[in-house]
C-alpha cells in the first residue's frame, strides 16, 4: 500500500472510532452548522491490496435533536467491520 492509502485507512477507523457512540451527542443549533458536520464525516474510502478490495462509506445526518452515524466496512462486496481495516495496517 502506498502512504495515500495508509493514511486513508487511518482517517477511516478514527472517523469510525470518533462517531460511534454519536447517537447521544447534540448536533448544531443552526442548520448550516449540522449541514457541515454532515460534508465533514460523510466520505467514502476505497483500497485495493492485492486482489482484494476494501472499501469504507460513512454517511452521517443530523436532525435537530439527534446525530446519526451508520459506517460500513466491507472487502470484496462482502460487509464486515472496522476490523477488516485494522488487519490492513499490521
Amino acid at each position: 500500500m502506498t502512504s495515500d492509502q495508509i493514511s486513508d485507512v487511518k482517517r477511516a477507523i478514527d472517523i469510525h472510532d470518533y462517531l460511534k457512540k454519536s447517537y447521544f451527542w447534540t448536533p448544531a443549533s443552526n442548520a448550516s452548522g449540522r449541514r457541515y458536520d454532515e460534508r465533514k464525516y460523510t466520505l467514502k474510502v476505497e483500497v485495493v491490496d492485492g486482489d482484494d478490495t476494501y472499501v469504507y462509506s460513512s454517511h452521517v445526518r443530523c436532525s435537530t435533536k439527534n446525530f446519526y452515524y451508520t459506517g460500513v466496512f466491507s472487502k470484496n462486496g462482502k460487509q464486515g467491520d472496522v476490523r477488516l481495516f485494522k488487519r490492513l495496517l499490521v
